[in-house]
């Protein structure tokens, strides 16, 4: 049994290299990602129409009530220190973080009542997910304050 081995072409082999084709199905999409129509460019310029329009109608409702929001603010600044009767650390960090975030001037003295003899936060607290989602967002916000206490 021989077998012939060589790495050099056989002189049977066509020089020509055949390949096969692809024979994909047509794209259930069509052209449509494809071509750029008037229709299309219209449609963009629509929507960034809308967009700006509400961009002038600064997307909600809440420049409506600046007034009524800033004496809400300062209602909730000038009782902000009787907070220290307050056990609810939801409520205390919430007002916290308002007040911050507007930029009143205000102490994080208020935490230390939901702290233990050892200075730590009290281990009750863990169970009070909403109080303690509360506390997390307030201890996160840098103010600007604007206000002397």
């Amino acid at each position: 049994m021989s077998a012939q081995v060589s790495g050099a072409p056989s002189q049977n082999a066509k020089s020509e290299v055949v390949r096969r084709t692809a024979n994909f199905h047509p794209s259930i999409w069509g052209d449509r990602f494809i071509n750029n129509t008037s229709k299309d460019k219209d449609i963009h310029l629509h929507k960034v129409s809308e967009v700006e329009e509400l961009k002038d109608e600064r997307l909600g409702v809440a420049y409506h009530f600046e007034r009524e929001i800033q004496e809400a603010l300062e209602h909730l600044y000038a009782t902000f220190n009787d907070k220290n009767d307050v056990d609810d650390l939801y409520e205390v960090s919430l007002s916290f973080r308002l007040l911050r975030q507007e930029g009143f001037k205000v102490s994080c003295v208020v935490f230390n009542k939901f702290k233990d003899e050892d200075g730590q936060f009290k281990e009750s607290l863990t169970s009070n997910v909403e109080g303690m989602l509360a506390f997390y967002e307030a201890t996160h916000l840098e103010g600007a304050w604007r206000r002397d206490s």
